[in-house]
Parts: structure tokens; C-alpha cells; sequence
């Protein structure tokens, strides 16, 4: 998009969509992020046909905003078209359909590097069976976990950091490295049972 400023794209943002998002398991919230939630008539946006209400607001040329507020995210797009002789700025987004089932899941680990997390990861680039996103493979009893994450859930942040074209053993690594609280952005298929 062409402009000279956050505010004359044309995008109002909203911390939530408009549309209900599936109910969240106990100890889960859903997501929150940078949602459009009106485009304005005759703005850049608008014209350029792409953008609807609801879509949610990825990343600011190639700079994800996750875990930014609306006024940051506004600040991060004014930096980088008075950086562009053109006044250009490449905005991501994902659509809100892509978006259902998903959650926030706040975990607390054990204050020891070694306590366990309660759960097992399969996926991630580069394995035997081709380059896969990260998922739950298993949850233990008792654990932390129990209820809140579900096998074939799949993780896409943890605590703000995208899993996304990581091998597996990275995000093993991201996860271990974790001490004290754990947010996890995940993605539950509507097939996986949610704690009652």
C-alpha cells in the first residue's frame, strides 16, 4: 500500500474481531491480536481490493507485530513508509477463517530447567516426513497441561515466538528454555475435544 501515514491507509484496527471465535477450553482465553475492524471509502486500503473487515494484522514489512499493541503497531507502519521514497509499506495479514479454533494457553513451569512441561511435540521442518507445522503429540496426566492442551493441537507462538519453519528440534529447544510462565498461541481443529 501507498501512503504517507499509519492513518491515511484507511484501516481502523480493533484489539478482537467482530465474529465469535470458538469457546475457549478452561484456563484458555481467546486470541488476541490487531484486527480490522472497518476500512474507510476511497482509502488505499480499500482500493486495493485485499483487505477485509476482520482480517487480522500479520506482520509490517516482514516485522511481525505479535504481541504489539494497535498504537505500536500504527507507530511500526509510520516508521516504515517515511522510510520508503514511494511511501510504501508491505502489510501481511491472515483471514479471520484461518483464524477459528484458535486460543492462548498460559502454562506456569516448574522453576527448575528440568521440570517437565507435560507434553510432547511432534512436526517441524525437515523431518523424515516432509516439512510439517509443530503439534501436540502427547499430554501426561497430572501435568500442567492437563486440559489445556490436546493432542493434534497446533502450537504457532511460544511466548510471542513463532514456531513457524522451525525444525523440531528448535522448538524443542525454545520450549525447555522456558522458566516460570508459558503462553502458547495454538490452533485447535474442531475435531479435538475441549475440556469441559
Amino acid at each position: 500500500l501507498q501512503s504517507r501515514s499509519a492513518s491515511e491507509l484507511g484501516i481502523k484496527f480493533t484489539s478482537q474481531p467482530s465474529h465469535m471465535l470458538d469457546a475457549p477450553a478452561q484456563g484458555a482465553a481467546p486470541h488476541q491480536g490487531i484486527f480490522v475492524s472497518n476500512l474507510e471509502n476511497d482509502g488505499p486500503a480499500i482500493k486495493s481490493g485485499k483487505i477485509r473487515p476482520d482480517d487480522e494484522l500479520f506482520s509490517v514489512n516482514e516485522n511481525l507485530v505479535d504481541g504489539m499493541t494497535i498504537e505500536e503497531a500504527n507507530q511500526l507502519i509510520d516508521r516504515h513508509v517515511g522510510t520508503d521514497q514511494a511511501g510504501s509499506v508491505l502489510l501481511r495479514f491472515r483471514r479471520w477463517e484461518e483464524l477459528a479454533g484458535r486460543l492462548t494457553v498460559k502454562l506456569i513451569r516448574n522453576s527448575s530447567r528440568h521440570g517437565m512441561l507435560g507434553f510432547s511435540i511432534v512436526g517441524g521442518r525437515g523431518t523424515p516426513q516432509g516439512d510439517h507445522p509443530i503439534y501436540v503429540r502427547t499430554v501426561t496426566d497430572e501435568s500442567a497441561a492437563k486440559n489445556l492442551l490436546f493432542k493434534g493441537d497446533r502450537i504457532d507462538f511460544v511466548n510471542g515466538r513463532s514456531l513457524d519453519g522451525l525444525s523440531h528440534d528448535e522448538a524443542v529447544a525454545i520450549l525447555k528454555a522456558v522458566v516460570g510462565d508459558m503462553t502458547l498461541v495454538i490452533h485447535r481443529p474442531a475435531a479435538v475435544p475441549s475440556a469441559s
